[in-house]
């Protein structure tokens, strides 16, 4: 889901624990994603920020200072809370304890909606062809994830081209790969490549020869290096059509086995802007 998904996820689930919620997003909110109140056994109010990031990136330190002053924005605020699909860096949690802010990461999160005993909540956010089929497998899962992103990044990248990228960083590794469904006006389906040292140099004949062989397999070139961002090897297409999220899946497929020995199962995708 995307991030403003995940803010009425977390209102809902709020509201599932007996509180009534109203989700800010798209108004003049001032940092405040969810504004949760109830009057039983006594009236409280909760301002809460909602975080949907992955696994790789937890809300540090400065995010909890800065969502701390919350309360001062507005009356009769008993509490402010930060729920994150991730975690909270050691730092963050002291902060938080010092500050009186409370979290919600991945794991509390699973569990408070576990403990409703309902699949109301999910199935309002969960993929209707995956809600009943029982021979639906967890890679397969993770492939309909990953298309999901991959074509919000397309819906995003229509909108601001250049500025849309999705990010894939492979488990134990520092190797890295970023897709562009649209990087300019010209140039589609770019996919570039960051390896363990982050330098392209690192590359060697062979790395060269199977980038170049999957590229020319899928309709694409090699079309650059930048050197003065991180050494990537950027793989597109110039001119002709833009991508669809299983053509680049599909490439993304090939390249991981081959460049960085790693199955593509084992990737985080998140959106960058």
């Amino acid at each position: 889901m995307d991030e403003y998904e995940f803010e009425e996820l977390v209102a809902d689930l709020w509201a599932k624990h007996g509180w009534s919620t109203t989700v800010t997003s798209g108004s003049n909110d001032g940092g405040v994603d969810v504004i949760a109140e109830k009057d039983t056994p006594f009236y409280q109010k909760q301002l809460i920020q909602a975080k949907r990031y992955s696994s790789r990136t937890k809300v540090g330190r400065p995010d909890i200072q800065q969502y701390s002053s919350l309360r001062h924005r507005t009356d009769n605020v008993d509490a402010v809370v930060v729920v994150t699909t991730s975690d909270f860096t050691p730092q963050a949690e002291a902060a938080a304890a010092d500050l009186n802010v409370k979290t919600v990461n991945s794991e509390r999160l699973i569990s408070m909606i576990t403990e409703l005993k309902t699949d109301d909540l999910l199935q309002k956010y969960i993929p209707a062809e995956t809600e009943h089929d029982s021979d639906v497998t967890l890679s397969e899962i993770r492939d309909r994830s990953k298309k999901d992103i991959l074509n919000q990044a397309i819906r995003l990248s229509k909108q601001n081209s250049g500025t849309v990228s999705v990010g894939v960083y492979l488990d134990g590794s520092d190797s890295g790969y970023v897709i562009s469904p649209q990087l300019t006006d010209d140039i589609y389906n770019l996919h570039g490549f960051i390896n363990e040292r982050n330098s392209i140099g690192q590359f060697d004949t062979q790395d060269w020869e199977n980038i170049k062989s999957i590229a020319n397999r899928n309709d694409l070139e090699v079309v650059g290096v930048d050197e003065e961002r991180g050494g990537r090897l950027f793989v597109g297409r110039q001119g002709g059509r833009p991508p669809e999220a299983d053509e680049i899946l599909r490439t993304m497929r090939e390249f991981l086995p081959e460049v960085f020995s790693v199955s593509p199962q084992f990737v985080d995708l998140f959106i960058q802007e």
